[in-house]
């Protein structure tokens, strides 16, 4: 017998949900809070604004969305970051001592 323990969506039997099982169940629970249709995936990448937006590391975040480069993290949520670019050009006068 296969245990699926740890799967955060599972059927009444304990395996694993299909994708379309929870995006359907999704659309239901939006459907009955009156809130627009949005994807289920879009929870993730909310997660992830809002993380780096309340400082937590990029290197932590990378790691909990399963990235393999942190560069794909910065790519994709870099502009969640505060101050990430309005500092750029103040760190760069430092360095070149302008």
């Amino acid at each position: 017998m296969v245990s699926f323990d740890g799967y955060i969506f599972q059927s009444k039997n304990g395996t694993p949900l299909r994708p379309n099982q929870i995006e359907r169940a999704w659309k239901s629970i939006l459907l009955l809070a009156s809130v627009p249709h949005k994807k289920f995936h879009v929870l993730r990448h909310t997660h992830a604004t809002q993380l780096l937006a309340n400082g937590v590391p990029l290197l932590e975040v990378s790691k909990r969305l399963g990235h393999s480069r942190a560069s794909h993290t910065l790519d994709l949520y870099g502009h969640a970051i505060p101050g990430y670019d309005a500092s750029l050009p103040n760190k760069i006068s430092k360095i070149f001592n302008l």
